[in-house]
């Protein structure tokens, strides 16, 4: 039986395809309308800012988040947020590594403590790899190995 053309769900029907066609292109006019509105905002922005700096300097005012040439801060909103792991505020010179984990490198490693279920795994291999060995060892010791030693073993 041929009833696929018959159902509302058929993918090459007319009417699905147009309806497809009106969804991508209304989602298409709306993600244009949204980049428009966030591309005159940040103009704007921009706008106003700039206003402000030059209205700043004709009354010789110091602008906020503007830095002097011999400041080596970081400025306004790229200027790092203080928390408990890492805070860094100033940059050395401009071909200077930047070494985040600096204060973990400082600490002394000997005095930490690896995980005591490995060391005892480990301790318990090394222990039953020297019993082996030992137990070959034993019998060379003991004397040659007889050919009745060799049959039974």
């Amino acid at each position: 039986m041929n009833i696929l053309q018959h159902k509302s769900w058929h993918v090459y029907s007319q009417k699905n395809q147009d309806r497809v066609k009106r969804d991508e292109a209304k989602a298409e006019a709306e993600e244009k309308q949204t980049q428009e509105r966030a591309i005159a905002a940040d103009r704007e922005h921009r706008l106003v800012v700039l206003r402000q700096r030059a209205a700043r300097r004709y009354t010789n005012e110091p602008v906020p988040g503007e830095q002097e040439e011999d400041d080596d801060t970081i400025p306004g909103p790229l200027a790092p947020i203080p928390n408990d792991t890492v805070a860094v505020t100033k940059i050395k010179s401009k071909g200077e590594h930047v070494n985040f984990w600096a204060d973990l490198e400082k600490q002394d490693t000997t005095s930490k403590k690896g995980n005591p279920e490995y060391e005892a795994e480990v301790k318990a291999k090394e222990k039953k790899w020297e019993r082996t060995i030992a137990m070959h060892l034993d019998s060379a010791v003991k004397g040659p190995i007889t050919e009745y030693e060799v049959y039974a073993g």
